[in-house]
C-alpha cells in the first residue's frame, strides 16, 4: 500500500487507487484561486488507477464528484491513452444544493466574482496572444487598443486578462470608471511575480487584494489596516504594493 499526496503521484499508476476525503473544502481547495487547475488535480488523482478508483467524500463532497456520473460537456474525465477507470463512491454524498460563494463565482464584491471581469482603464485583455489595453470604459463595454488597432469588447463578452481573470465583462455600478478594477488587476499581475511559484494566497489572497484595490492605501500605515495584511507581509510586500498603487 502507498500513501501519498496527489502532487507526489503524478506519472505513477496502480491497479486500484483510493482518493480519500474528496470533500468540498479540498477539491477545489478552499485557498485555491483557479478551480480549473483544481479540477485537473482531481483528474490526476483518479487517473492514477489502471482499473478501479474508489472515492471517499463524507457528507460534503467535492462538486467534482458529481461530475463523475453526470459530467458537463467541457469536463469529461477520460484517462489518456487507455480506458476510463471504473469509479466508485465509497461514502454517501449528502445533499448540498449550492457551493460556497468562492466556488460558484458569486461574491459580495464584483471584483472577486470569479464568473465576471470588471473592466478598468489600463487593464490588459489577452485575446489569442494579443494584449489589448483598455483605454475607455462605458455602458457599451470597454474600448481597447492593440498597436494601432482599436476594438470594443461589449458587456457580456467572455474575456481573459493578463492577470488571469476570466469571465464575462461586466460593469461595477459602484465604480463606473473602473479605478478599483484597474488596481485589482495590477495587484494580481504583481502577485504572479511576487509569489515565485508558491500558491497565490501565500502573498495575499483575493479578498485582501480586493480590499486593497477598493481602499487604495496611500502608505504602509494605511495598508496595515487592511484585513489580511499582517506585520510579516507588510514588511515583505508593503513598499511594493504602495509603489504599485502610486503608479496607477
Amino acid at each position: 500500500m502507498v500513501l501519498a499526496t496527489v502532487h507526489r503521484v503524478k506519472g505513477q499508476e496502480w491497479p486500484t487507487v483510493v482518493v480519500h476525503h474528496a470533500a468540498d473544502e479540498l477539491y477545489p481547495h478552499r485557498l485555491a484561486e483557479d478551480d480549473e487547475e483544481e479540477r485537473r488535480l482531481f483528474h490526476v488523482a483518479l487517473t492514477r488507477a489502471k482499473r478501479r478508483a474508489v472515492v471517499t467524500c463524507g457528507t460534503r463532497p467535492s462538486p467534482f464528484v458529481a461530475e463523475l456520473t453526470a459530467p458537463p460537456p467541457d469536463h469529461e474525465v477520460v484517462r489518456p491513452g487507455g480506458p476510463r477507470p471504473r469509479v466508485e463512491r465509497a461514502a454517501p454524498s449528502g445533499s448540498r444544493s449550492a457551493r460556497s460563494s468562492r466556488s460558484s463565482g458569486a461574491s459580495d464584491d464584483p471584483l472577486a466574482d470569479k464568473s465576471t471581469v470588471v473592466p478598468g482603464v489600463g487593464m490588459m485583455l489577452d485575446d489569442n496572444g494579443q494584449q489589448w489595453t483598455i483605454e475607455e470604459v462605458g455602458p457599451e463595454g470597454a474600448l481597447a487598443r492593440f498597436g494601432t488597432a482599436t476594438r470594443r469588447f461589449p458587456i457580456g463578452a467572455k474575456v481573459v486578462t493578463v492577470g488571469r481573470q476570466r469571465g464575462s465583462l461586466q460593469l461595477d455600478p459602484g465604480d463606473p470608471d473602473g479605478l478599483a478594477a484597474t488596481a485589482y488587476e495590477a495587484l494580481r499581475r504583481w502577485r504572479e511575480v511576487a509569489r515565485s511559484g508558491k500558491p497565490a494566497y501565500v502573498v495575499f489572497d483575493d479578498k485582501t487584494l480586493v480590499e486593497i484595490a477598493r481602499t487604495r492605501p496611500a502608505d504602509t500605515s494605511e495598508l496595515a489596516r487592511v484585513r489580511g495584511v499582517g506585520p510579516a507581509k507588510l514588511e515583505q510586500y508593503g513598499d511594493a504594493v504602495i509603489g504599485l498603487l502610486g503608479d496607477l
